[in-house]
């Protein structure tokens, strides 16, 4: 998957860890919400997800848990 769809290439994404929010550019920006067990992705540079995945019976998650 590529973490910024305004270049060329595939570009990697930026692990947050558990952050409540993405903020400013959040281009190629996964994080976790660990309240409500879901991985959220950016791939623009606005501060809404343009993927989520909710994983089932997972309490946390690090970086170390991805290839990105």
């Amino acid at each position: 998957m590529d973490a910024n769809t305004a270049l060329a290439g595939d570009q990697a994404f930026k692990f947050l860890g558990t952050v409540s929010a993405f903020t400013g550019n959040a281009t190629g920006q996964p994080r976790v919400d660990a309240l409500h067990h879901i991985l959220d992705g950016s791939t623009d540079a606005d501060t809404a997800a343009e993927f989520a995945i909710v994983l089932t019976g997972v309490s946390s998650l690090s970086a170390a848990d991805f290839m990105l």
